[in-house]
């Protein structure tokens, strides 16, 4: 991949989200590069963002097919730093679209490539969208049992490398939620405690989402364990919150 190829595909990922239609566009440029000069690297990453910018834009059929081309390439040139990306990708569209069977099914193909990579992040990232999976699908317990396991990865990261990790307030969160859904509220009630610890997120307004769902399933908690004072005051927090925030 020659230096200006490698700064497109910085660019997609500055733009992925802000602007998913410029990463798009950006995406349409690297696939004819790739194409025109066969390189299937270049194609395969452009296909993969294709299809994740094109999920970002509710295009949902364009987006499976944009990543079951970037899946063929990949898996046929071994791609696997772009596989378990792609596999990620493609149950998140399934379980939108309603599918959560074949979507656990590419997690989990997903979450094998991670774990033969030694790939923390991606692992994080796979078990807490499994955990989310199972949380709305009723299964609280086995929703808890991956949050922890995102828990356990964020523990062992930050004592090795003294970083904060990113999103660590939402994975609380969330390992809070699975304790929640089997009404261990003591152990619901730690987590939420250390959330509200957390200031992490890189930006303002992933930081103010994890808290508003931090207030959220506190309240949830008073209210179960009849502490309807407690909840009204903790209700209260959400209106100290930016009216930006509110917003979104």
């Amino acid at each position: 991949m020659d230096k200006e190829i490698e700064k497109k595909c910085e660019k997609v990922i500055e733009y992925r989200f802000s602007d998913p239609r410029k990463a798009y566009n950006i995406c349409s440029e690297i696939l004819e590069h790739g194409i025109s000069n066969e390189e299937a690297y270049e194609v395969a990453y452009a296909r993969l963002y294709m299809g994740d910018t094109m999920f970002s834009m509710g295009e949902f059929q364009k987006a499976l097919a944009n990543m079951m081309l970037a899946k063929k390439v990949q898996e046929k040139y071994g791609y696997q730093d772009l596989l378990m990306k792609t596999y990620n990708i493609i149950a998140i569209i399934y379980v939108n679209q309603g599918d959560d069977l074949l979507g656990l099914d590419y997690y989990y193909k997903s979450l094998k490539l991670a774990r033969e990579c030694g790939n923390k992040v991606m692992m994080r990232m796979v078990y807490n969208n499994i955990g989310a999976l199972l949380n709305n699908a009723g299964d609280a317990a086995g929703a808890a049992e991956y949050f922890r396991k995102v828990y356990e990865l964020c523990q062992k990261r930050e004592q090795r490398d003294s970083k904060k990790i990113d999103n660590k307030k939402q994975y609380l969160v969330n390992l809070a939620v699975g304790y929640l859904g089997e009404k261990k509220y003591k152990q619901a009630r730690k987590y939420l405690d250390m959330a509200s610890m957390e200031s992490d997120g890189k930006s303002q307004d992933c930081c103010s989402a994890a808290e508003i769902n931090r207030i959220v399933d506190s309240v949830r908690v008073y209210v179960e364990t009849g502490n309807k004072a407690a909840a009204i005051k903790e209700a209260e927090n959400i209106l100290s919150l930016p009216e930006k925030i509110l917003k979104m």
